[in-house]
């Protein structure tokens, strides 16, 4: 009884095996590059089974639901390295897993080419009775940063009427995915962290005018930048709209004079019409006066 209350309040006190610090879950890396991942963790006390520090340490291809499916390095008592066939010079591994509390390991991989690009992870055997430590990442190659379909891959310059809607957009691509910032001086317009930022100007005003700047960041890479200048013209709407306005009348007035010309046509048609009836009509009663006029004498 004494036994179980003890191992059960040693339990509670003694801290938990985990790691204090590891990589990223998505590490990016340029292709033909080395990148390097380290893992620094603690190892809990008072266990009867731990003499040595960590029993063993592994590393290579993860699989779901959680664990190294294809083993690649594998660090054991004393520190003792152990490559798979084919990795002896693509790998490299430092730290002190041996006889520590607080333990390190740093992997290195060298020269990195398209099929290195997946998934890893790590297995941490401290001891057989404890839970393993766990901790897998995604290696992406890096694409940089670059603006496209955006205001400011066209013209460096737009012209905007006074009154008019227009659109300010920068679009950029990469991995990992870049956050993009509209901004005018020293005032933010947009921000967006998915790469996209549209900044919309329903109505166009002088104080819109002016130099506006693209910045592209990725993480911790250099920032891309790219400005254009935004002009707006004075009264064009107003003028625009009296111009339309004007060739609306002057059509208005053009399919009146059609009209009135359509109707003058008809009306002297039927004149002509009546006239000729009427002189047709008279001919006939005087060449029947004629002939009476014959019979008599």
């Amino acid at each position: 009884m004494y036994w179980f209350k003890a191992n059960y309040i040693l339990s509670v006190l003694r801290p938990r095996d985990s790691f204090i610090v590891k990589p990223d879950e998505e590490v990016y890396s340029k292709k033909g590059s080395n990148v390097t991942l380290e893992w620094y963790f603690h190892v809990g006390a008072w266990s009867s089974s731990l003499s040595n520090g960590v029993f063993e340490f592994r590393f290579g291809v993860w699989d779901d639901p959680g664990y190294v499916k294809n083993e690649i390095l594998a660090v054991r008592k004393r520190n003792a390295v152990i490559k798979r066939r084919g990795f002896e010079r693509k790998v490299k591994w430092s730290g002190n897993i041996y006889d520590c509390v607080n333990c390190t390991a740093r992997v290195v991989m060298y020269n990195l080419t398209d099929v290195d690009f997946k998934k890893y992870g790590v297995e941490v055997e401290v001891s057989l009775d404890r839970s393993h430590l766990t901790n897998w990442l995604r290696l992406v190659k890096f694409e940089p940063a670059e603006i496209i379909n955006s205001s400011w891959s066209r013209e460096r310059r737009i012209v905007v009427a006074e009154g008019n809607a227009t659109t300010i957009e920068c679009k950029a691509t990469g991995r990992p995915t870049p956050s993009v910032i509209i901004k005018k001086r020293n005032r933010t317009l947009c921000n967006d962290s998915t790469g996209h930022c549209v900044y919309e100007i329903r109505e166009a005003k002088p104080e819109d005018e002016g130099e506006h700047l693209c910045l592209v960041q990725q993480r911790n890479y250099r920032p891309i930048r790219r400005s254009f200048n935004l002009t707006v013209v004075k009264g064009r709407n107003t003028i625009n709209t009296t111009q339309d306005e004007f060739h609306k009348t002057n059509i208005v007035v053009i399919a009146l004079l059609g009209a009135v010309g359509v109707v003058l046509v008809l009306v002297v048609i039927v004149f002509l019409f009546k006239r000729v009836k009427f002189c047709k009509s008279n001919s006939e009663q005087q060449q029947q006066l004629r002939k009476n006029c014959g019979k008599n004498l």
